[in-house]
């Protein structure tokens, strides 16, 4: 959870990746990884005044898996989020 606190992701899109991706990888819980990694993700974006715009055609269940199966790194997660989130 403190993982985009560390000092290494200064930008909202590289905070958001790290938190997605720590939370969904990591397994802390026995069932729901996926979509706890998103809810907090989703405060984070909030809380930090932004929204997500997402492109047409976007499944966010589906980027959350290709995280966990490792077809999206950190980096590309955070690219993703770059062109989607805008402040509020």
């Amino acid at each position: 959870m403190g993982r985009p606190y560390h000092g290494y992701h200064r930008a909202i899109h590289l905070k958001c990746a790290a938190l997605l991706h720590g939370v969904a990888t990591s397994h802390g819980f026995s069932d729901g990884n996926k979509r706890s990694a998103w809810a907090c993700t989703f405060v984070l974006i909030d809380r930090s005044g932004y929204s997500l715009e997402t492109l047409p055609g976007d499944r966010i269940d589906d980027v959350v898996v290709d995280v966990v199966e490792r077809k999206l790194s950190l980096e590309d997660l955070a690219a993703w989020f770059k062109v989607r989130l805008v402040r509020a």
